[in-house]
């Protein structure tokens, strides 16, 4: 739920997304432990998208001729030249379903040897560098200050101007409810958890994110802090969405947005079932996880999915759990459904502070990345002679096929 409003869209499309992904990935995914769905550098990486072709004032920045798919740097109050009105929704059902055949392109093309374009190095950067932009995103919601979203260069610095400058009309209960639930989060997942699993045998951590949600919609409910200026979840529809095939005019203008997604959600998920496949000793077949990237997006893309890709907090939670294939993924897809069509509408007054602590805490371990640039800086040359004969191995078989 809280990456579904990162993505710039409703909480319910998080859930969506944690849903259907899984389940297709259940029939033709390789790996046994990767658990696919929303990941907080694919939220960020949807929302730039989404808000440039509909920014927060709620203007298209593109007029899209139908019949010509063309487009015109204008404002038409979100409606498509023929009268159609353009909503985030479309938006980013075209950049999933875009993502989708891109990523099957490419497993046509057997080029999976992508992965090995970016090193973890990049990689590691990369992250690092989101996962600012995600923390930087989150501040305002947890102050309860409003700021107005930038984009393009330097938009970083004009949020962070805009949060020095609305400081004062920041609200105390979002205030005090986020220094809550961090304190909380963070005793559960740094102290207890740590202490539980080296001291019993039960290896399942205490659910703290699960914990704060019922907690803080109990509370906010209660005391209706609705109507103390705390932004709310708001409601969440009950069921699955009806399919609804994306706008393809759409798509020349999100193109570029759905390659990088798709490189980078294929470069996590691979990063993370080359660990769990060798830690288990079974084979991770690149090529096929590529297809079924492309098979997942492009299916999911029509019940209103946010492009997927495997989480690293997820599927570590799985392999420390003692799972030992995909039907872990299968049962929690089942659990899911069960909230969607059930407890779903029952979070509306969940205050969406506590949503964005529970992604700042998430991002710990993409953040601390960041004090790996010494280690980094002394990488082994051999290193990089290996990587260049398995990048020259890849790409002729992949130039061969083609």
């Amino acid at each position: 739920m809280a990456y579904g409003t990162l993505a710039g869209l409703d909480p319910a499309h998080g859930l969506y997304t944690s849903f259907f992904p899984g389940l297709i990935y259940f029939i033709i995914g390789s790996s046994k432990h990767n658990s696919f769905g929303v990941f907080a550098v694919i939220s960020m990486m949807v929302a730039s998208a989404r808000y440039r072709i509909i920014p927060e004032n709620g203007h298209n920045q593109y007029s899209i001729d139908e019949h010509k798919n063309t487009s015109h740097h204008i404002n038409d109050n979100n409606t498509l030249n023929l009268g159609t009105v353009l909503t985030p929704h479309q938006v980013v059902a075209s950049l999933t379903f875009a993502t989708g055949m891109f990523s099957l392109l490419l497993a046509v093309l057997n080029a999976s040897f992508l992965s090995l374009l970016i090193s973890d190095q990049v990689s590691a950067g990369y992250t690092a560098g989101a996962g600012i932009h995600v923390f930087s995103a989150q501040i305002n919601k947890i102050l309860g200050i409003k700021v107005n979203r930038h984009s393009g260069p330097f938009k970083l610095l004009y949020l962070y101007k805009d949060l020095i400058y609305n400081i004062t009309s920041s609200e105390w209960i979002p205030c005090v409810m986020s220094a809550v639930t961090f304190v909380v989060l963070i005793f559960f997942k740094e102290f207890l958890n740590p202490v539980i699993a080296k001291h019993s045998r039960f290896t399942v951590p205490i659910p703290s994110d699960l914990i704060v949600i019922v907690v803080g919609t109990l509370f906010s409910h209660y005391l209706n802090l609705s109507t103390f200026s705390v932004e709310m979840v708001g409601e969440i529809p009950s069921g699955i969405p009806s399919p609804t095939l994306p706008n393809l005019h759409l798509i020349p203008h999100i193109f570029g947005d759905a390659i990088s997604i798709s490189i980078v959600a294929y470069c996590i998920s691979m990063s993370l079932g080359k660990l769990f496949a060798k830690k288990h000793h079974y084979a991770l077949d690149a090529n096929q996880e590529l297809f079924a990237l492309g098979a997942m997006q492009s299916i999911s893309s029509i019940f209103g999915c946010i492009p997927a890709s495997a989480a690293i907090g997820r599927s570590m939670l799985l392999e420390s759990s003692g799972c030992r294939s995909q039907f872990a993924s299968l049962i929690a897809s089942l659990i899911l459904l069960v909230v969607i069509y059930l407890i779903g509408p029952l979070l509306r007054d969940l205050p969406v502070a506590i949503l964005s602590v529970i992604i700042v805490v998430a991002l710990k371990g993409i953040l601390k990345q960041i004090g790996d640039v010494k280690f980094l800086w002394h990488i082994s040359k051999a290193d990089f002679v290996r990587k260049q004969f398995e990048i020259l191995k890849q790409k002729k078989r992949f130039f061969v096929l083609l």
